[in-house]
């Protein structure tokens, strides 16, 4: 018998890859000599840069960057995903690391946000909590903000190419804010933009850029401001940081030089293209930042006229695909796991926003402010990005992308499962288990255990769900096509016992599984 093993993280508790690892030890344990395969999964939130650094061997530059709130600074950083001819990491260009192996992705701990000139914490962060094994477990999503690895000896000053992945929640994520911060009116994707410009100059060429976890609804102003982009208010000044100042942009201007980046060798990274997603095919250029403060600027000496005669502000820069000075070939693909429109009722601040820490009265500005970018972006920049699926997500930074970046959308749970050869795996089993923190309708809609029934269903392999809470009837999942679901949490457990013995309830709800189910087919 052939078992794939494809979980989600149990956000706050478990990283995917442990997850994996305590369902395939107890079905090992229940059905002994069980061929068992394990492909942890993600759908483009939190976690996806440590299931893609497990899965293709990448390894983590870590990079301080300004965090959700423009005081905050973060030990964040992007996952360096090189080709065959690319396996050492550039030294002298920062914070390069070693190769990362999977027990020392394991072995990440949670690194709290630093506040050098905000207000002061009362009282010290929490520190990880750790499992019976004495794993560092997450805490609160803890995964997502990675430490710094120690730098490793290579050739100074090589420059080398390939494809990154952003996380965007390392730097500009909801669990980097205690409660009492969360603001969308304030809060910013600045960080995120360095990230992305960190990993530019290190040498990449391909863009992966995943965005849950976002603690942001600023439509991706933050982050273009920090690669170049200029956004200015009717009197020619920069505008601040932060979801309340959207509706000040007046005039908005393309950066003036871009970082050179030379033609990239084969990344042996799998283009999402692959699985019948259209070509990879968008350019963008990016800028010396501006740093986030108003002051005077000539606006009317960057203004120009596009192919069609219509007035531009700065160069044309997605006119032609292709601005001056920008190497062609430079992709974004924006790794999503939401189809919500960037404005509306199912838009970015209505549906999100409140998570974030949004007021009633704070979704309505949000909601408006992102509109009037919308309209800017249209008239300005030719992109019409407002009804486009999947545009809201992570408070519009994937509009932005688009519009700023020249990116493309994509099924996060697809990029990840390509990524991860998860077809593979998954033909000739017998069974595929998948899961996550709460199995609901979501969880049918564009999440990682939509996309492993799909390839499992494919192969005509049967699927069941582990789950921290299984929230839909057996009648419900059932008619989706999965078979059996096992809850972690019995009827009345609070939640925080749950997380806080989480991987020794998902090894009980795993067994369960196994005796009723795989011990049954053997026989």
């Amino acid at each position: 018998m052939k078992i794939v093993i494809a979980l989600d993280s149990f956000k706050g508790s478990l990283t995917a890859v442990q997850a994996c690892d305590v369902v395939a030890a107890a079905v090992r344990s229940v059905v002994p000599g069980t061929e068992v395969v394990t492909k942890p999964m993600a759908d483009g939130g939190e976690g996806t840069a440590s299931v893609l650094m497990a899965a293709a061997g990448g390894q983590w530059v870590g990079r301080t960057v300004m965090g959700p709130l423009p005081e905050m600074q973060v030990k964040a950083g992007f996952v360096w995903l090189p080709g065959a001819e690319d396996q050492e990491p550039t030294a002298g260009r920062g914070e390069g690391v070693p190769p990362l192996c999977r027990e020392a992705i394991l072995a990440l701990p949670y690194e709290a946000p630093t506040h050098p000139s905000g207000p002061k914490h009362k009282g010290k962060m929490p520190s990880p909590r750790r499992d019976k094994g004495g794993t560092p477990s997450p805490q609160a999503h803890g995964q997502t903000s990675l430490p710094v690895p120690p730098i490793g000896s290579s050739k100074a000053g090589c420059l080398r190419h390939g494809a990154a992945l952003v996380e965007m929640a390392t730097a500009s994520g909801l669990p980097l804010l205690r409660p009492e911060q969360r603001n969308p009116l304030k809060t910013t994707t600045y960080g995120t933009g360095q990230l992305i410009r960190a990993a530019l100059e290190y040498g990449a060429d391909h863009i992966l850029l995943a965005i849950g976890g976002s603690a942001t609804v600023d439509g991706g102003v933050g982050a273009a401001m920090a690669l170049g982009w200029r956004f200015l208010d009717e009197d020619g000044q920069e505008i601040g940081l932060g979801g309340d100042q959207l509706a000040r942009i007046a005039r908005i201007v393309a950066p003036v030089c871009s970082v050179p980046v030379r033609a990239s060798r084969s990344t042996g990274i799998l283009p999402v293209s692959s699985m019948g997603l259209g070509p990879q095919t968008h350019s963008f250029a990016f800028g010396d930042p501006v740093p986030p403060m108003n002051h005077r600027q000539d606006a009317d000496a960057t203004t120009s006229h596009g192919r069609d005669g219509r007035a531009t502000h700065g160069r044309d820069a997605h006119a032609t695909g292709t601005p001056d000075g920008v190497p062609a070939g430079m992709t974004v693909e924006v790794l999503c796991d939401v189809d919500n429109p960037l404005c509306g009722a199912h838009g970015a601040a209505r549906v999100f926003g409140p998570q974030k820490g949004a007021t009633p009265e704070m979704v309505e500005q949000l909601d408006a402010g992102l509109a009037h970018l919308a309209r800017l972006i249209k008239d300005q920049l030719g992109r019409d990005i407002a009804e486009m699926p999947g545009a809201g997500a992570a408070g519009g930074l994937a509009a932005g992308a688009v519009a700023f970046l020249g990116a493309r959308l994509v099924p996060g749970i697809d990029a990840v499962m390509s990524q991860t050869r998860l077809s593979e795996a998954v033909a000739g089993a017998d069974w595929v288990i998948t899961g996550e923190g709460s199995f609901d309708e979501q969880s049918l809609r564009g999440k990682v255990v939509s996309g492993v029934l799909r390839i499992a269903r494919a192969a005509g392999a049967r699927v069941a769900v582990c789950a921290g809470q299984v929230r839909l009837e057996p009648r419900q999942y059932r008619q989706a096509g999965i078979e059996a679901a096992v809850s972690c949490m019995e009827p009345g457990m609070e939640l925080e016992y749950a997380m806080t013995h989480s991987a020794e309830l998902l090894d009980a709800a795993a067994r369960r599984f196994a005796c009723d189910c795989l011990g049954a087919r053997r026989e």
